[in-house]
C-alpha cells in the first residue's frame, strides 16, 4: 500500500470512526520506513493526546483527565500503552498489512 493509498484508506474508512484522532496518527506513522519499530511510549502518548482532547470538550473535566502523559504515574502510562498497542493491532488487522511493513513494538 502506497502512502497515498494509506491516506485515502484512512480518510475513507477510519476518520469517520470515533477513535479517528488516535487511529489516524498511528496508521500514518506505521507507514513510514523510519517507524519500523514503534516505542510503546509513542503509542501511549498518542492515546493520551486523544484523551486530553476529549477531556477539554467536556463541560467540567476532572483535573486528572488533563494531565499530560509525561506526568502520569506508571500504572496510568501502562494503561495508555496497552490501549495504543491494541489500536495498533486493530490497524494491522483492518488494513491487512503484512507484519514486516508495519513494524514491531519495542518493549
Amino acid at each position: 500500500m502506497t502512502h497515498e493509498e494509506t491516506e485515502k484508506f484512512v480518510e475513507d474508512r477510519i476518520v469517520k470512526n470515533a477513535m479517528s484522532k488516535v487511529v489516524r496518527p498511528l496508521l500514518l506513522a506505521t507507514h513510514y520506513p523510519e517507524a519500523k519499530r514503534l516505542d510503546r511510549d509513542v503509542l501511549g502518548k498518542v492515546v493520551r493526546e486523544a484523551w486530553i482532547e476529549w477531556a477539554k470538550q467536556q463541560s467540567n473535566p476532572k483535573p486528572s483527565w488533563l494531565v499530560p502523559y509525561e506526568e502520569l504515574d506508571e500504572s496510568d502510562k501502562e494503561a495508555d500503552r496497552m490501549i495504543g498497542e491494541r489500536l495498533l493491532w486493530y490497524i494491522k488487522a483492518v488494513t491487512k498489512l503484512h507484519h514486516d511493513n508495519i513494524g514491531e513494538i519495542e518493549e
